[in-house]
């Protein structure tokens, strides 16, 4: 920015305009560089999505975010992105987060397949408070877990559910005045479903503690434990006073 007076997000803003048209997995072994082309053309022909959708997402070549790297046991490769375009102007929240796109590679950097889930929140601001923050300004997290046996894999998103909105007052003894801070903070769940490796077919989601009386998001630390056999989410209802420990079998 001091030598060009270009700043980053007007970069940003211009390489949101290109389309490209093929990602390139290279590999660096014993002094060598090998690379892999996969056109984003092949990424649409091997996409699929879970049944409750009437088609796969096609990916369109416009950036995205990267949410997670994932290796599996064989060495191969789960990377997952986020689509998302320009949102309306907030400086902290530039941007409005879309479709799921979870791609398998082989060690090598050949396809297997895409898997697509659509993500899109855009009806979910939070408890009817009228928050500049909605759910969808904020990317979400993907990562995958194997079965015991190898043959499944547990697709996990960590994603915004809901806006919280906490108000503070603090009085000014010397003007007499009362200032009224307001301030709204994103609260996450987990949509969960399972990907059959073998048939190359994805599940449904379902929602975590959806079967509960009450509304329960993750602590924001220390949410999640990974055992052999099972996956522990930890959450907690918004006024804290409730807990739900929930456990998903791996397999």
């Amino acid at each position: 920015k001091d030598e060009t007076g270009i700043t980053q997000e007007k970069i940003d803003e211009q390489m949101d305009l290109l389309t490209y048209d093929v990602f390139v997995f290279s590999a660096l072994r014993e002094g060598k560089v090998t690379s892999k082309l996969t056109e984003v053309e092949e990424v649409n022909k091997k996409a699929t999505c879970p049944p409750d959708m009437k088609k796969p997402l096609k990916f369109d070549g416009k950036m995205f975010t990267v949410n997670n790297i994932d290796f599996l046991t064989d060495k191969s490769i789960v990377l997952s992105i986020q689509d998302f375009k320009k949102g309306k102007s907030n400086a902290a929240y530039p941007y409005i987060y879309k479709g799921l796109f979870m791609m398998h590679f082989t060690s090598q950097g050949e396809l297997i397949k895409n898997y697509t889930v659509n993500v899109d929140q855009k009806d979910k601001k939070g408890f009817f408070n009228n928050s500049p923050l909605t759910t969808d300004m904020i990317p979400t997290s993907s990562s995958v877990y194997e079965s015991q046996d190898k043959s499944k894999l547990n697709w996990i998103m960590h994603i915004v559910k809901a806006i919280d909105k906490e108000s503070t007052s603090d009085w000014n003894y010397f003007g007499g005045t009362t200032t009224i801070t307001t301030t709204y903070s994103p609260l996450y769940s987990i949509q969960y479903g399972k990907i059959d490796l073998q048939s190359q077919k994805a599940g449904d989601f379902k929602t975590l503690g959806e079967d509960e009386n009450r509304k329960y998001y993750l602590f924001p630390s220390n949410n999640v434990l990974s055992t052999d056999q099972y996956l522990y989410f930890f959450s907690e209802t918004t006024r804290g006073d409730k807990m739900l420990i929930s456990r998903l079998n791996r397999d």
